[in-house]
């Protein structure tokens, strides 16, 4: 009896375990479409422009936070 009330609980830790790590996928997935939406979509994106050369890339984060940090 004691053995099956501990293993509904370790099931039911495992059910909230795995709704949890969906909910981060789905934020993570959020937050990457947002970031993606602040990048140029035409290249050069400055065409007229002759006098530098714009290169990027953007690795997304495998958290959610509330800075988006551009390096050189």
């Amino acid at each position: 009896m004691i053995e099956n009330s501990l293993m509904c609980a370790e099931m039911a830790d495992a059910a909230r375990y795995t709704e949890q790590l969906t909910s981060i996928q789905r934020e993570l997935d959020t937050a990457r479409k947002i970031q993606q939406s602040l990048l140029p979509r035409t290249f050069p994106p400055f065409p007229d422009r002759k006098d530098f050369d714009l290169h990027a890339q953007m690795t997304s984060a495998r958290a959610v936070g509330g800075d988006f940090s551009i390096f050189s």
